[in-house]
């Protein structure tokens, strides 16, 4: 029941689904702790205000070279629809009461305004466990007030807006958990009347942790973007609203390094410089019509690894945590209109953070971000108009499998997740002249549990009578990629893509290893069996100009390569799940997302499929709310199917009581006696 933050922010959403446990927006994160800015606490308790009524995604990015000496922070929201940005100060230890005057900036799609912020907030620590510290906290006053419309928006006076936290210390930074139910008040008309606005809002995670299949930096195959739809205006000015020159650029992706790192040892810190591409779409008309850019970059990124990772004692896994500084960035060139150029400010530090957790070999965790401060010129670098407010940039997933999968120009792909009829159907370039026909198949089964598979992620389930025959004759191949998700319960020598023995074959031997096969020479034959009854991805290259194949298990190459003859066959019918010559026997367990290529798929392009289809998707952190009840009593809420258990003594070996079931969400009355009663979940 914590979370791990780095970039922590406050996301709303409606008071009313706040018991869905769907609709619970927490996740794991790291928080930095970097010696140039040391901030927490008021992080935690200001909110991040859109004049419409919800809290929108608010980030705690610390980007001043030395904290205020009274504990204020600088805190900004740097992709959404509309762009908000604070700067707080005058906020004391907890304990103690914090407030002050603050602005909000907003980006519409056009402009970019500022507004004044007032808020108060009392924190009081109640309590501590061991490292974890308990904290009560109470918003008195959050007010913004948009004098060009009269709208405001506030807390209602008339109720209180409490929330909680805790914060348990790490070695490398903190776990954090907190919450406010903020009972908000919006008027149109100056004051006169009001919507009540009522919004639960929970620190959560901006920095998602994506795939990777290598811990290196910047990431294999990454991606960099913001907040789709996110604008970066240009100004002349900084006043309200912003004077921008007419130029906006949005839907910036920034891919292609041509160079990857590892991270430097703990307690030490590397630089490095390499290229990339960076792609977007650009108005010079005040965003009246956007055109695609794209143009080479030369980047410069400093990388300092924690002298302490961070050790979660709940999965006992630990994080490495590295703080990063992007010190260049130069984009010119490519298709940019004359004379334009962009950069990162030399001026503006552009600081950010990476995570990077180990699920086991070939299997990663990567969460990462920068901030930058970009700067256009319009004159060939002679002269550079500033943007109004910072942007963030965060590793994000590449495009999901089947369309991954598709950019590689498949002749065929059969995502086999048919829910009936007796056709699967091909979406590769043959189209239709090579659909498939079933045989004896179970449709619907449930595909790989990644985050990349795509919508309608189903599979065949094949039970050693069933089959798909495929009648095409240009899948009759000289140098050939075939690709297959495959769940085997138990290995025996079977097919799973076949066109037979004088052709091109993929199958099961009987040690249960993935064999790859072309004409009547050798075999690439897999090192481990992948009999274990999980979800792998399976990958056959021949060569032809070089008679070399390989097998590759989740984007690794899996065994020796071989030598192989030419294979050819021009009749015969392609089969997945059997050999149309009954060369082997018919597969048993589940098949899906089959992809036959004219072409020998690189080790990097394999690699980068196998990075498309995701990891498995983060288990919901679970959630203990405590909110008052009536009268004297309270309400403790359950969230994710974990257990309530309770104790009446903090003693070295407490005896636990499960009191709630594993319902979500499940709440439990708690009526306060003279005994004190602790409480904790048990996933």
């Amino acid at each position: 029941m914590k979370i791990v933050s780095s970039e922590g922010q406050f996301q709303g959403i409606n008071h009313n689904r706040a018991m869905e446990p769907a609709h619970q927006p927490v996740y794991e994160m790291v928080t930095r702790t970097r010696t140039r800015t040391r901030t927490i606490a008021a992080g935690l308790v200001v909110a991040n205000l859109a004049l419409s009524g919800l809290l929108s995604k608010a980030d705690n990015y610390n980007g001043n070279n030395t904290p205020p000496a009274d504990g204020g922070y600088r805190a900004e929201a740097c992709e959404s629809a509309k762009q908000y940005h604070y700067e707080h100060a005058g906020f004391n230890a907890p304990g103690n009461t914090g407030g002050g005057n603050s602005r909000a900036d907003v980006n519409t799609d056009t402009n970019w305004f500022r507004f004044p912020v007032n808020f108060q907030v009392h924190m009081l620590s109640t309590n501590k466990i061991g490292a974890t510290t308990l904290y009560k906290a109470q918003m008195d006053q959050l007010d913004v007030t948009n004098s060009n419309n009269g709208a405001i928006m506030g807390l209602d006076p008339s109720t209180n807006s409490t929330g909680a936290t805790a914060v348990q210390t790490n070695p490398a930074g903190w776990f954090i958990e907190s919450f406010f139910n903020l009972n908000l008040r919006q008027s149109l008309d100056g004051g006169h009347t009001y919507t009540p606005q009522p919004t639960h809002v929970v620190l959560t995670n901006h920095n998602p942790p994506v795939f990777a299949m290598a811990p290196l930096l910047p990431p294999l195959g990454g991606r960099y973007g913001g907040e789709t739809n996110s604008k970066i205006f240009f100004c002349t000015n900084f006043s309200s609203p912003c004077c921008t020159n007419g130029i906006i650029i949005t839907n910036v992706i920034h891919t292609g390094f041509s160079t990857n790192f590892p991270p430097p040892p703990r307690g030490s810190n590397a630089v490095h410089t390499f290229s990339s591409t960076v792609s977007f779409n650009i108005s010079m008309d005040n965003g009246l019509s956007f055109s695609a850019a794209s143009a080479p970059a030369v980047v410069t990124v400093s990388v300092a690894h924690r002298t302490n990772d961070l050790f979660d004692p709940d999965t006992g896994r630990t994080t490495m945590v590295l703080d990063t500084e992007m010190t260049q960035l130069d984009i010119s060139g490519g298709t940019l209109p004359a004379g334009v150029k962009l950069r990162q400010s030399p001026a503006m530090p552009s600081d950010g953070i990476t995570t990077i957790l180990s699920n086991g070999p070939s299997s990663y965790m990567i969460s990462s971000s920068f901030n930058i401060m970009p700067e256009l010129s319009l004159d060939n670098g002679s002269t550079w108009i500033p943007t109004c407010i910072c942007k963030r940039m965060k590793h994000i997933p590449p495009p999901d499998y089947p369309s991954t999968c598709l950019s590689n120009a498949p002749l065929g792909f059969w995502r086999l997740n048919e829910l009936s009829g007796t056709t699967a159907f091909n979406s590769g370039s043959l189209g239709p002249t090579a659909n498939g026909t079933d045989t004896s198949i179970v449709q619907g089964d449930p595909g790989a549990n990644l985050t990349g598979m795509g919508a309608n992620n189903f599979a065949y389930s094949f039970n050693t009578t069933a089959f798909v025959d495929i009648n095409s004759s240009s899948l009759n191949l000289n140098t050939v990629t075939v690709a297959a998700w495959v769940r085997i319960p138990t290995g025996f020598l079977s097919a799973i893509v076949s066109r037979g023995t004088n052709s091109w074959r993929l199958y099961i031997d009987n040690g249960g290893h993935a064999v790859f096969q072309t004409g009547q020479g050798g075999a690439a034959a897999s090192t481990a069996p992948v009999d274990d009854a999980q979800w792998h991805m399976l990958a056959g290259v021949y060569t032809s100009s070089t008679f070399i194949e390989q097998i590759f298990v989740d984007g690794v190459l899996a065994g020796p390569i071989s030598s192989a003859t030419v294979p050819g066959n021009p009749t015969i019918h392609t089969q997945i799940g059997a050999a149309p010559d009954g060369s082997q026997a018919r597969f048993f367990g589940d098949i899906a997302q089959v992809a036959v290529f004219n072409q020998a798929l690189t080790a990097a392009q394999i690699q980068t499929l196998r990075t498309a289809a995701g990891g498995p998707p983060s288990s919901p952190t679970p959630v203990l709310t405590i909110s008052p009840g009536l009268g004297t009593s309270f309400d403790i809420t359950c969230f994710f199917g974990t257990t309530v258990q309770r104790t009446y003594s903090l003693s070295s070996s407490p005896n636990w009581t499960t009191i709630g079931s594993n319902a979500s969400p499940y709440i439990l009355t708690v009526t306060p006696t003279t005994n004190a009663a602790f409480f904790r979940l048990v996933r």
